[in-house]
């Protein structure tokens, strides 16, 4: 069985070039309109996100330096949410905001990893598991295992994170969360993780880790 899982990186020109077959798991907004009845689900972990698609309101910085804004949230009630700890911890909050939505809602409430991380272990615990840990996890968009300067079509709406609904990852604490969960968890998995991306190696934590065994990098420079 294949499952894919879309970011907003810039390696997600690849899923819409290649259009695959399989299950499809969506982070945070989706860089196109893609047709709902397409889509598994759309994964979000960050209550601060999950607050502005309820209210139109982004919340930035931390302390005094705090401050909000008003945008237009976009449409994504067409998907079914798979909500993240932080994301599920809003949700119980503010019960009262999440009414304006008929869509279906599964809480993850126990995962307080990225969005990434959230899409990927959905894809292995709940939709592999179906077919006893055998499969491929195929994934665009997730370019910064393997680069530093890495644009979110996400983050160029809504900015980053602040403290108020969880201190945000860093992109070193959020490379080490997945490097952890592939290699610890998964090494022997039957699963085969595909990583669709411009670049030929993982940037790795330390200097002397390798590169996980159920790791596979396809992209541009080598088909």
């Amino acid at each position: 069985m294949r499952v894919n899982v879309l970011a907003n990186g810039p390696s997600k020109k690849y899923f819409k070039k290649e259009n695959p077959e399989g299950e499809l798991l969506l982070c945070n907004i989706p860089a196109y309109k893609i047709t709902p009845s397409k889509v598994h689900g759309l994964c979000m972990t960050d209550g601060r996100f999950l607050k502005f698609l309820c209210t139109g309101v982004l919340d930035y910085g931390n302390g005094g330096d705090f401050y909000q804004e008003e945008k237009e949230p976009p449409k994504l009630d067409q998907y079914t949410w798979i909500l993240g700890q932080r994301a599920t911890k809003y949700a119980r909050k503010h019960p009262e905001q999440l009414k304006q939505f008929n869509n279906k809602r599964i809480f993850m409430h126990r995962i307080a990893s990225s969005t990434g991380l959230l899409a990927m272990k959905y894809a292995h615990d709940i939709i592999l598991k179906k077919h006893q840990d055998k499969g491929h996890i195929h994934i665009y968009g997730m370019d910064a295992m393997f680069r530093d300067n890495v644009s979110s079509s996400t983050h160029k709406i809504v900015g980053r994170s602040n403290q108020e609904h969880g201190v945000d990852l860093t992109l070193e604490g959020w490379r080490n969360s997945m490097y952890k969960w592939l290699t610890e968890r998964y090494q022997e998995s039957k699963v085969k993780f595909y990583f669709y991306t411009d670049k030929d190696e993982m940037i790795l934590p330390k200097p002397d880790f390798r590169q996980p065994r159920n790791v596979i990098i396809r992209g541009f420079t080598n088909g």
